[in-house]
């Protein structure tokens, strides 16, 4: 690239951030460092100090510090770089989130537990901005990226705040399905034109906020500083827009924007007030499941629990997987020649999931689960306590506790879309 294009091009900055960025992920942190050093300078006198991209760069070189030793000066280059970014974007910005995660890792992999948990608490409004206006939106949440780096931040610090870590695994669990039910009902609270006029205008400029975010990227892989420029104005432009459309239908429709409008739910409006959204026998439960582990949220009227499980996304599709090829009667002609059901798989996920939860059930007759990963393709009632025993298969189904004897069950896509149906 910088043969191509000269030493001080966009297309050479890139070329160095990416290779630092690949660096990093092999653990060459030395390897890295002048490289995210050189793409960040350049980009600082082509692009501006505060362009997203010159961030992303002054990132990599903090991190960089980080990974050889050199934490203390990692440490004030992330203040500055969080400092410079909250200055130029705000502290809603998508950018001053991932700022925050990212220092947030570091600290966590410097071990101050402390510090991570407050960075990510701090990163939360930024990671919203992320999904609500980045690339996730509305398609995958920010899975296994920034907020995942926040919920293990989170964790480390003791899970004493669970309606933050509730917050970020909502964030991460959204999806194009649960953004429709969400939409569906909160429809539902009125066919006024002008709320619809309004709604199709925010779906528009959705989309268009989108196109901007391309055209702002071509730009920049174009090599050219002036139209970089247009197209960040453009983009900005776009999201206010936006944002000036979302205040609209607050004040004209709050009940519409108070639905319709959720990446999120406080967990408040679940357990608190005058009025909240669970019932005195029911518990909700939303799981995140990350390669190497599964986070737990339980909530009751009693208050909440939030918690780490050492299972991996690896072994819990095991179990997964062996309980469902158990279920599978295709082949069966008579009963004799059903497959013996995985009691085994199936008390050993209860006691990784459920039984660590088992506390703060108590009471719970209805369990409203908005499961993830390898789990959300299970049905938790087939989850065993106590395996049963018997002469054969049958006396030992019998005999077993199930978890389906102790609850009902509400499968959700988000607990946002409980929120919303219950709410029209």
């Amino acid at each position: 690239a910088e043969a191509a294009s000269g030493p001080e091009s966009i297309y050479t900055a890139f070329s160095l951030h990416e290779v630092a960025l690949l660096r990093l992920q092999v653990g060459v942190g030395a390897g890295a460092l002048p490289l995210a050093a050189r793409a960040a300078a350049i980009r600082e006198r082509r692009i501006g100090l505060s362009h997203p991209l010159t961030i992303s760069s002054a990132i990599a070189q903090a991190r960089a510090l980080a990974a050889i030793g050199r934490t203390r000066e990692a440490v004030a280059a992330f203040e500055e770089i969080d400092r410079r970014a909250v200055e130029a974007l705000g502290e809603t910005s998508a950018v001053v989130g991932a700022v925050r995660t990212e220092f947030a890792k570091v600290a966590l992999e410097a071990g101050d537990a402390e510090r991570a948990y407050r960075l990510a608490k701090a990163a939360l409004p930024g990671l919203e901005a992320r999904v609500r206006f980045g690339p996730a939106h509305a398609s995958q949440g920010d899975r296994g990226g920034l907020s995942a780096v926040a919920l293990r931040a989170i964790a480390a610090g003791g899970g004493r705040d669970p309606a933050t870590a509730f917050a970020v695994m909502q964030l991460m669990a959204q999806s194009e399905a649960a953004f429709a039910s969400i939409r569906t009902a909160a429809r539902r609270s009125t066919d006024d034109r002008e709320l619809i006029d309004l709604a199709d205008q925010q779906r528009l400029l959705a989309d268009r906020v989108a196109a901007a975010e391309r055209e702002s990227a071509a730009a920049y892989l174009a090599g050219d500083p002036v139209r970089i420029r247009a197209t960040g104005e453009a983009m900005r432009a776009a999201r206010a827009e936006s944002l000036a459309v979302d205040a609209a239908l607050s004040a004209r429709f709050p009940t519409y924007a108070a639905l319709a409008g959720r990446y999120r739910v406080g967990l408040d409006a679940f357990i608190a007030g005058p009025a909240p959204l669970l019932a005195p026998d029911e518990a909700l439960i939303q799981m995140v499941q990350e390669q190497d582990a599964l986070y737990l949220l339980v909530a009751t009227r009693r208050g909440a629990r939030f918690t780490r499980v050492d299972l991996p996304a690896a072994q819990a599709a095991a179990l997964v997987r062996r309980i469902r090829v158990s279920l599978d009667i295709a082949e069966a002609a008579t009963a004799q020649d059903l497959p013996a059901f995985d009691l085994d798989a199936a008390h050993a996920l209860h006691r990784a999931v459920i039984a660590p939860m088992a506390e703060a059930l108590a009471g719970a007759r209805v369990l409203l689960v908005a499961a993830d990963g390898p789990l959300a393709s299970l049905p938790l009632g087939l989850l065993v306590e106590r395996p049963g025993r018997g002469r054969d298969a049958f006396a030992r189904y019998r005999a077993t506790r199930w978890l389906a004897d102790r609850y009902g069950f509400v499968t959700l896509t988000t607990p946002a879309a409980l929120a919303a149906a219950r709410q029209t």
